[in-house]
């Protein structure tokens, strides 16, 4: 073989390296492009979990909120119940005594 066929062999063999880079670097961007269509839309996915995640400990706190608020309305209903209870008895009581006065 001579240096001629050599190079000739060499050129060819390059052509074939430079062909199969090319294949390699549009498989590689193919890929890609498939990877990008996947984690993407998951990236936007995992933002809203948090998101939501947020507003669900909102909602607990203003349901807990809601709750003693509930409570202490019931609570306080009960007070002013005893309070007129007690005011009726009292008005009773004066009225009683304004009357055998007379």
């Amino acid at each position: 073989m001579t240096n001629t066929d050599l190079i000739k062999t060499l050129k060819g063999d390059l052509k074939l390296e430079r062909i199969k880079e090319n294949h390699a670097n549009k498989q590689e961007t193919y890929h890609q492009a498939q990877n990008d269509m996947i984690v993407k839309p998951l990236e936007a996915i995992k933002k809203e979990i948090k998101e939501l995640e947020l507003l669900r400990e909102k909602y607990l706190k203003i349901k807990a909120l809601l709750q003693e608020t509930q409570e202490g309305i019931v609570l306080t209903d009960k007070q002013v119940k005893e309070i007129e209870w007690e005011y009726e008895v009292k008005l009773q009581q004066y009225n009683y005594l304004e009357s055998e006065k007379s």
